[in-house]
């Protein structure tokens, strides 16, 4: 995430379709269908940009690029589209799909499945955080406590859990 926002190589937007995983050549996996989960690679065209020629208006700030990897995080546990888990009452005006609408879709999602503990501690812990980052209007990458929070609150707490499943618990 954090190796995902704006850099000299990487455009600011970028959406779940930059992002893919690989078969996993033997090994253990958390799914039927093995994916190397531990080696995430980016597509993307790596066009040269003039800098002046950038719109700040339509690029996402960092509190909607917290809320896509929130999304991405509950699309991952549901193994399907945001899209596919959106209710008529999630769509926004002129039944038009917005970051709002995205939000209110995953909040409810949350909410259903929480409550019933039908997502693992950091699944949950990470997409909630992200949810309520959204509404914080001065989240910042770029802000070395914002980052460090992002760093302890969704991703150190996720790859824990990913390697106890995966390698099982650590020796001390």
């Amino acid at each position: 995430m954090l190796q995902l926002s704006h850099t000299p190589w990487l455009q600011e937007g970028w959406s779940k379709a930059d992002i893919i995983f690989l078969n996993a050549k033997g090994g253990r996996s958390m799914s039927r269908t093995k994916v190397d989960i531990q080696r995430p690679y980016l597509t993307r065209e790596h066009k040269q940009i003039a800098t002046l020629a950038r719109k700040s208006s339509g690029e996402p700030n960092d509190s909607s690029k917290v809320l896509a990897l929130g999304i991405m995080l509950l699309e991952i546990w549901y193994g399907l589209p945001i899209e596919r888990l959106m209710e008529p009452d999630d769509l926004g005006p002129n039944n038009r799909e917005t970051e709002i609408t995205y939000l209110q879709a995953a909040r409810r999602c949350v909410m259903d499945k929480a409550g019933k503990g039908d997502f693992s501690f950091a699944f949950i812990k990470a997409i909630s955080y992200c949810l309520q980052c959204f509404m914080n209007p001065s989240a910042s990458l770029s802000d070395l406590a914002f980052s460090k929070t992002i760093e302890e609150q969704v991703l150190a707490p996720l790859e824990a859990e990913m390697n106890m499943l995966l390698f099982g618990p650590s020796v001390r």
